[in-house]
């Protein structure tokens, strides 16, 4: 990949970009609805090689599994959506727990689980398998939880606030 190349294809503010673990495939999430999968090695000049559009709101959010087999969208209707990264299908029906905008996902090593932060100030972690909630979402901040990560070794989720305080 060149440096200073740059990528089209979005049509409105891209809020959301990654890039997978072996750097193959980049994929960034959009205001205007839409996710957009590139193959990182051939991207000079070239349009996305993939393009999800079946999302109803914002994406705010976007996360690729460590395996690169996945792609997980957080969005403004308060659902997490899961990806097949290569035929671009939803896995599982939209994840639905937060009650406001899904501003932050993340999965976990085992590729397995996911873990989403809202406006809502809580964080919910997720069964991809199931598409079920793994237990009840964790609660703490006072403002809306702008980011979330989790420890390579799966054992701490941390996440940061609006209140100005990061949990782990």
């Amino acid at each position: 990949m060149a440096v200073g190349s740059h990528l089209q294809g979005h049509t409105s503010q891209v809020w959301s970009v990654t890039i997978s673990p072996d750097g193959s495939c980049i994929v960034s999430g959009s205001n205007d609805r839409t996710i957009q999968v590139w193959d990182a090695d051939t991207i000079m000049g070239k349009a996305s090689v993939a393009a999800l559009k079946s999302h109803t709101a914002s994406i705010n959010s976007v996360a690729i599994s460590p395996d690169g087999c996945l792609i997980v969208s957080g969005l403004d209707d308060t659902t997490v959506r899961v990806w097949d990264i290569e035929t671009g299908k939803a896995l599982v029906a939209p994840l639905q727990g937060h009650t406001d905008h899904v501003l932050s996902v993340a999965i976990l090593a085992d590729g397995k689980h996911i873990v989403s932060g809202s406006a809502d100030k809580s964080i919910h972690m997720w069964n991809v398998d199931t598409g079920e909630a793994s237990g009840v979402g964790f609660q703490g901040h006072t403002d809306y939880v702008q980011s979330v990560a989790i420890s390579l070794d799966r054992t701490h989720i941390m996440s940061g606030s609006d209140d100005k305080t990061i949990w782990v």
